[in-house]
């Protein structure tokens, strides 16, 4: 969103580069990004998460939704903000693991290290 980011990528509202600061350098571990309907909290927030995992030294992360469907709508697709845009050279595959359905998103990081994002979600309403 043109006014979002600054030349940096760093978000131009104050409070959400104070919440950019602190996921991203990591100077907290629970941070909560609340605000009114359309104020920008997901594309911000999707932006800084996917930043993070690009960054940070650990090899797996966790997405979590009602549903599988509900993950993929709300974190990679997002209007044409999610993940799938943020890093777009990743691959999506479905697993079963001991019975349980869970989606994979797989990518390469800034220094060629392979990535993992599992999906989980719990609702019947899952992907076919």
């Amino acid at each position: 969103m043109k006014g979002t980011f600054d030349e940096n990528g760093l978000p131009n509202n104050p409070v959400l580069r104070e919440a950019y600061n602190n996921i991203v350098l990591g100077l907290s571990r629970i941070n909560v990004i609340e605000g009114g309907v359309r104020a920008g909290k997901d594309v911000v927030g999707i932006a800084i998460f996917s930043e993070l995992i690009m960054l940070h030294p650990a090899n797996l992360f966790g997405v979590l939704g009602v549903s599988l469907e509900h993950a993929i709508q709300t974190i990679f697709q997002s209007d044409g903000f999610g993940i799938f845009y943020m890093i777009p050279h990743g691959r999506l595959t479905r697993e079963n693991i001991d019975g349980a359905q869970r989606v994979v998103y797989r990518f390469i990081n800034y220094w060629g290290i392979e990535k993992r994002i599992v999906i989980y979600g719990n609702s019947n309403k899952n992907i076919s």
